[in-house]
């Protein structure tokens, strides 16, 4: 019976050449790297599995000091079985618990891997074999450049485009109404039935995902794999997103690893359920996208399969895709937050890390 050698969390840094600076309507924004953390969990048999991860000095150290330890030794014949038995232990501590189940995304490719079935069939077995992608990218422009970056990813065979305003209500004809936390409000504010709405990607619990829900306060839940819960969670939320007619959309801002491991998981819901996959679009030569950040996309050897903007997910065991360690050492971990946000309102500025779900500023 195959067991778990080692688990190793890389840190991984894209610091741009000169700071991003970013002004928006009350402050204004600089963004100096991107980061990201490739796990990789190594079995006894010489077998690895590999998982996206949290990238932060603080995730870094849970799972080397808490979760690598633990799991070291333990059978790799049921990931469902070890995340029970770590939620009574080490994983009573919802940070801890947090962190671990991104490292579970690499048990299961591991333990996909050793049965030569591809991960989605661990997870409950795939539906389809595509999902659909929303092309996301631009930041604080002006409405012609948006539609320029707009025609841009149309261009690119994405059928939906997601951009951040915050230019202001003179700029925004439509922007995100309120912060994150004030469920109240979008309750409100679906109830006028105006437009759909959307929102989940800052919930920090379970209990937040399920009040999104009670009204409901939006038509679409959206959640993070590597920040907010991991398959299981998602399996539960999957669950009450169709019982109460809504749908879902995965937030998904890192690299091409994020995007396939979430993609299997929602290919084991149909569509009506589970409808979109976030792809972020980092610049390339000669488009006119957002920003680089090459890490994202070499991670992997090859390119993910797109096709009329739809993610075909492969039929390969694990994940189906093949890591490319070189970044390891191609992109070393520079310390520091990745960006800043300095406010008028309240007055102050605030530094972010890696996982978005937590809040950094309060109402006034």
């Amino acid at each position: 019976m195959s067991r778990i050698a080692r688990v190793e969390p890389h840190l991984l840094s894209f610091p741009f050449p000169e700071p991003l600076k970013l002004k928006y309507h009350g402050g204004e924004r600089i963004i100096f790297k991107r980061d990201a953390m490739l796990i990789r969990v190594t079995s006894d048999k010489g077998r690895i599995g590999y998982a996206p991860g949290q990238g932060s000095e603080a995730a870094q150290s849970m799972i080397e000091n808490i979760i690598g330890p633990w799991l070291t030794g333990k059978s790799l014949a049921d990931p469902d079985a070890l995340r029970v038995q770590f939620l009574l232990g080490p994983g009573q501590d919802p940070q801890v618990a947090k962190i671990y189940f991104t490292v579970e995304v690499a048990l299961y490719d591991l333990a996909a891997r050793a049965k030569g079935l591809p991960v989605s069939e661990l997870l409950g077995g795939r539906v389809r074999d595509k999902i659909r992608l929303y092309g996301s990218a631009g930041m604080y422009m002006s409405p012609q450049d948006y539609a320029d970056e707009a025609a841009e990813v149309v261009r690119l065979g994405f059928k939906a485009y997601k951009m951040r305003p915050g230019m202001g209500p003179e700029a925004d004809l439509e922007a995100e109404p309120f912060t994150p936390h004030r469920h109240e409000l979008y309750r409100a504010l679906h109830e006028e039935d105006i437009l759909a709405l959307a929102a989940g990607e800052h919930e920090h619990s379970e209990d937040g995902f399920l009040d999104l829900m009670d009204g409901p306060c939006v038509d679409f839940i959206q959640a993070d794999v590597v920040c907010q819960g991991g398959y299981g969670m998602g399996r539960r939320l999957f669950t009450e997103i169709e019982k109460n007619e809504l749908r879902f959309a995965f937030h998904s801002w890192g690299t091409l690893l994020e995007i396939i491991a979430a993609a299997h998981i929602g290919i084991c819901w149909p569509e009506h359920v589970v409808e979109w996959l976030e792809y972020p679009l980092y610049r390339k030569p000669g488009q006119k996208i957002m920003y680089e950040f090459p890490l994202a996309e070499e991670i992997l050897k090859e390119p993910l399969n797109i096709v009329d903007g739809d993610l075909i997910v492969p039929r390969t065991p694990g994940l189906g895709v093949e890591v490319n360690e070189a970044v390891i050492e191609k992109y070393p971990w520079k310390p520091g937050p990745w960006s800043t946000f300095t406010l008028l309102e309240p007055a102050g500025t605030w530094a972010v890390y890696s996982d978005h779900s937590v809040q950094w500023a309060v109402d006034q």
